[in-house]
This record gives C-alpha cells, structure tokens and sequence, in this order.
C-alpha cells in the first residue's frame, strides 16, 4: 500500500478546512465565516484500496500582528518541516535599533522610542512622552543582519531569542542620549500604559558586538545627517 502527506495551505478563510472535510465525507474541522479558526494542525486520514493519504490543515499564512499569530506562524512552520522536511529559522526579536551609514530607523507616524529621542534632540519635537518606567532589550540592527547571515549556513529548524540580554529605561536612554548629542531632552512624563509589561528582556543565544551606545550613537549620526532625506 503507498501511503504519504498532504499539505493544505494557503490564506486565511479560503477553503482549506472545507476542503478537508469534503475529502474525507466528514467534518473534521471546524468552519465559519470568521478568518483564522483553524489555529493548530488537523491530521485527516484517507485510507483507499491501494493507498492512504494524510492530510494537514494548517492555519492561514499571515503576516502576524500579534504574539497568538507569531505563535501560530511558527508552528506552521514545524508541522511543514515534520511533513515535507522544510528547513527553517525562527527568528524572535527584541527591539532593533541602531543605523548603519546608509540605512536608519524611520516610521510615520513615528512611535519607537530611539527615532522620537532624536527628533527632540534635532528640534524636531518639544518634548519626549515617557510612559512609566519599564526597562527594555535593545540590539544593534547590524547585529541582526550578522546572525542572519550565519544561521543561514545551517539552517537546523532552531527558535532564536536577538537581544542583549540587558534593560535599560527610557530614562537611561535619555541620559546618555544627551551626553552623545550634547542637546537637551525634555521629557513629559505619563500614566503607564495598561497592557504595557514592566520589564522585557531577552535571553539571547547570540553574543553581539554593539553596546547601546553605539545603538544610539549610530542613530544620531545617521538622523543628523538627515535620515531618509538625505542619506
């Protein structure tokens, strides 16, 4: 008897857990107008005269927003290396900050912390809303693009933690940020955010060459100098 898997993928709420049921003459998974209801792998089983078949139904392939998708993402990836030997890195990040001599950090609207300090060292804005005091886990966006380079030599279907391993505040921040640019930062400070953890911080499977005053040092360089502007 031949006997093998089936992998049924795609986008969220297209089918694929109809399509399971009709291949099996019974509903097995769960459907619903609603997208992402399929949240963990459904094995359905087709046994015929001369073969039997597995079939897999996975949750929808998404760019996660949120930790439940970033969850669900990467255990697609596992049931697919489980099935069909795909071989994968799983990735997860603290906070990427820092610039190179071309590239920086820049977004609009503007809400990471590093890029706001330095709009209000440039003039850019009055003040720097700080909400609570919680400490966070920084890495250098050329660390990042350095253990990317290397996983990619062997790649062994591992989750890796990219940080530093060390918090630092938002007051921390400021204080050294100042001592680099030689500019005030006035600071307004608010309510911490509800749903807001105190303290995130790696444990990181990676050693890393840049400190967090390089971080910051290399984003006021390159905003300095103009940022997407310019350079």
């Amino acid at each position: 008897m031949k006997s093998g898997y089936v992998s049924i993928i795609g986008k969220p709420n297209t089918g694929k857990s109809t399509l399971l049921n009709r291949l099996l003459g019974t509903k097995l998974s769960i459907t619903g107008p609603k997208p992402q209801i399929t949240r963990n792998r459904i094995l359905g089983i087709l046994t015929e005269d001369d073969c039997q078949c597995y079939f897999l139904d996975t949750p929808g392939i998404i760019k996660p927003g949120y930790e439940l998708q970033k969850l669900m993402v990467e255990n697609i990836l596992k049931w697919y290396h489980s099935a069909h030997n795909l071989k994968y890195a799983i990735f997860r990040y603290f906070n990427v900050a820092g610039a190179t001599e071309k590239n920086g950090e820049c977004h609009d609207p503007e809400t990471h912390l590093i890029p706001l300090i330095m709009q209000v060292a440039l003039g850019q804005k009055e003040h720097l809303d700080v909400f609570g005091s919680g400490t966070r886990d920084y890495i250098h966006v050329s660390d990042v693009a350095d253990i990317h380079i290397s996983v990619m030599d062997y790649l062994n279907c591992e989750t890796y933690n990219l940080g530093r391993g060390y918090g630092i505040s938002v007051k921390e921040m400021v204080k050294i940020a100042e001592e680099l640019t030689g500019k005030k930062i006035p600071i307004s400070k608010e309510h911490q955010r509800k749903g807001d953890p105190i303290n995130l911080i790696s444990q990181p499977d990676f050693k890393t060459k840049h400190g967090i005053i390089s971080i910051i040092e290399s984003a006021w360089e390159w905003h300095k100098g103009g940022g997407y502007g310019k350079n």
